[in-house]
């Protein structure tokens, strides 16, 4: 027989042999409807079921007491078990059916019921003397009552707990042990009245009105109790969630993050998890805050869906959330990463549009990347920043690519002596014509020689300069040795164009015109030989401004080039309205050639949108022979990539482009390459 089966039978059996006994103590039945206080203390056991009193209790939960037991064990003790067994019998139906319990539960609690009381009322039978007043109370009548209420006690809890343990296929040790001191005292307490409602009631059954009272008092309290607790749960509520999405906010996520920390043991680890809305402020400046607002609130939803439970998903303000995780491995951390993304795989209905929102996500983990909650979250910050850079979806946090960590600030000085010492230097990449070869010219990429670390990247040093200020004389030594080089390449012969790299802070600089003016009259260069490659980011970080600045500058001669495009979210319309001449294609999107149909896709379209601005299309990252190819056949205008050189020095540029025969060389023709 199944557990289903088992508890159907053993509600029905109980349910039966109750009835029976309440049929049995109701012909049993003589005088007791005679006397007041049969009514009286009747009317009470039927109120305190209906009207019972909630309190709440440690835990939080809330539970309900009815002070019915009271006055129906007074009954027992005054009159007789029939009377008791009926008020508690037309007390628990008038209650179920007013509630609208289902027949088979309302049956079984009154069977429950009046076999607890007939239980508790022979016990009470056996130990006293019905025949001696009430008012004869001595020791062994109270205990007399205390055994009876214990009878009661039992026999109700356990008819309950055995459904109970039969429903939730659990032991019955388990089903009684749940809740036994709360409910032992409860009843204790509610037992225990009733000799007192019963010698009121033998004394003066109009005194016995008197002893609601306290009871009323006692049910008004653990109202205003609840409602005291209710609003203290709102306002914690409202203190640590967000209130557009009701996900955990920051404060809340800090102190979870915190308690975390505190529990990890040895070999285990702690992952944030910072992510942010990819071109969310184009779609709220195109949709409307309010839809901007709704799009926020779907986020949150489909984040709190799918992550399990036991991590928490917090709105960490605008359009940041995090996940705190406790993986068992990175791998576990990064599979979490990776389901965030695929959660953002379909579209968002946005104001009855689909709206496509993909997300970058970064990873800090403690021990590994730190042990202070706000450190760790400002180190995923900075991985977030990585993986929207890279437009990888995710990253891990790396020190070294930090530029707020104490690494990079203890570079600020040895930097400083590098501009000034001559540890700084160019190296140089051709940039050759994909229909014959021809070399275009030449990007000039900066370089540290450092003493520790050996051959260092821009990437690593220059967000150091911008913040500190040495992006001047960085981008003044650039340009210096830039312009030299090409004075130098024209006087043995080699007459290559120049592309030389701007940040954003240079592009902003108001005094940038008048330093590229001294250094092309200083050098005696031709404007026409510099092309100013500028990055889409740094372009939209003040589009106004930036768009004047360009105009300037191609008023002097210069060539501009808008760098990694495609990364920076720029609109046509402004593009149109800027004086450049070329579009440099992010390599991000050329290494996915010729496999991955979505770059394929951009990049097509980037080099038809360039083409039909009158622009060139020059594609970075250019590593293989099939890219190069596909390139061709895309109808790219130009390439640049370790496919055609790495990086190298002034001299072993011009060995390289000297040693070039366009007519042998195997990249003749549209079909060839390298």
């Amino acid at each position: 027989m199944g557990h289903r089966e088992s508890n159907n039978l053993y509600v029905a059996v109980v349910s039966l042999i109750g009835v029976a006994a309440l049929l049995v103590q109701i012909a049993g039945l003589s005088d007791e409807p005679t006397r007041a206080s049969f009514w009286l203390l009747g009317i009470l056991v039927v109120l305190s079921e209906a009207f019972p009193i909630q309190i709440q209790r440690t835990s939080g939960s809330v539970e309900e007491i009815t002070t019915a037991t009271t006055f129906s064990f007074a009954l027992l003790i005054l009159l007789s078990i029939p009377a008791a067994v009926i008020s508690q019998a037309v007390a628990s139906l008038t209650d179920d059916v007013i509630r609208r319990k289902p027949g088979r539960k309302t049956f079984f609690n009154i069977a429950q019921y009046t076999l607890a009381m007939i239980a508790a009322g022979l016990a009470f039978e056996a130990l006293t003397d019905r025949a001696a007043t009430i008012r004869d109370i001595d020791t062994a009548y109270l205990l007399s009552i205390l055994i009876s209420a214990a009878f009661f006690f039992l026999v109700n809890n356990a008819l309950t707990d055995t459904a109970i343990a039969l429903e939730e296929r659990r032991p019955l040790s388990s089903a009684f042990s749940t809740n036994l001191g709360f409910q032992a005292f409860t009843d204790a307490v509610l037992l225990g009245l009733a000799p007192i409602a019963a010698l009121t009631a033998k004394i003066n059954v109009a005194l016995v009105p008197l002893l609601v009272l306290p009871i009323v008092a006692v049910a008004r309290g653990a109202n205003s109790s609840l409602k005291n607790a209710k609003l203290a749960r709102e306002m914690h509520h409202l203190a640590t969630h967000d209130p557009l999405t009701q996900l955990p906010n920051r404060s809340a996520f800090l102190a979870r993050l915190e308690e975390a920390v505190d529990r990890l043991a040895a070999g285990s680890m702690v992952a944030v998890l910072l992510m942010d809305l990819d071109r969310f402020k184009e779609i709220n400046d195109t949709l409307g805050h309010h839809n901007g607002d709704n799009l926020l609130q779907q986020v949150g939803t489909r984040l709190r869906n799918e992550i399990r439970p036991e991590f928490t998903v917090a709105h960490m303000g605008g359009d940041e959330f995090a996940i705190l995780v406790e993986p068992d491995s990175l791998t576990h951390a990064i599979s979490v990463a990776e389901l965030v993304l695929t959660c953002f795989g379909p579209p968002f209905v946005v104001g009855d549009l689909p709206v496509e929102a993909t997300v970058s996500i970064g990873m800090a983990l403690c021990p590994e990347h730190g042990t202070n909650p706000n450190a760790l979250i400002q180190r995923a910050d900075v991985a977030m920043y990585q993986a929207k850079g890279a437009r990888t979806g995710f990253a891990v946090y790396e020190p070294e690519q930090d530029p707020y960590s104490v690494a990079a600030l203890s570079l600020v000085p040895e930097l400083r002596q590098a501009t000034e010492s001559g540890n700084l230097f160019l190296h140089y990449q051709p940039k050759v014509a994909l229909a014959s070869g021809h070399v275009l010219g030449v990007e000039a990429l900066l370089r540290w020689n450092h003493a520790r670390l050996g051959l260092v990247g821009p990437d690593r040093f220059i967000p150091v300069a911008e913040r500190t200020g040495l992006i001047k004389q960085i981008t003044t030594f650039v340009l210096g040795e830039s312009m030299r080089q090409i004075q130098e390449w024209s006087r043995s012969g080699l007459d290559l164009n120049l592309a030389v790299n701007l940040s954003a802070y240079s592009l902003h600089d108001p005094t940038l015109t008048n330093d590229i003016e001294q250094q092309l009259s200083r050098w005696d260069v031709p404007a026409e030989s510099v092309e100013l490659e500028i990055t889409e980011s740094a372009i939209m970080a003040d589009p106004v401004r930036a768009a004047a600045t360009l105009r300037e500058l191609t008023d002097m001669g210069l060539q501009v080039a808008i760098d990694d495009f495609g990364t920076g979210y720029s609109s046509l319309s402004r593009l149109r309205e800027l004086p450049v001449s070329t579009i440099k294609i992010d390599k991000s999107f050329t290494l996915g050639l010729p496999r991955s149909d979505d770059d394929m896709a951009i990049v097509r379209s980037t080099i038809d949108l360039a083409h039909n601005l009158g622009l060139a299309a020059v594609a970075e990252g250019v590593e293989s022979e099939n890219v190069w190819h596909r390139l061709v056949e895309l109808g790219c205008d130009f390439a640049q990539g370790d496919y055609v050189s790495r990086p190298i020095t002034a001299d072993a540029l011009g060995t390289w482009v000297r040693g070039r025969t366009v007519e042998a060389g195997r990249h003749r023709g549209r079909a060839q390459g390298f």
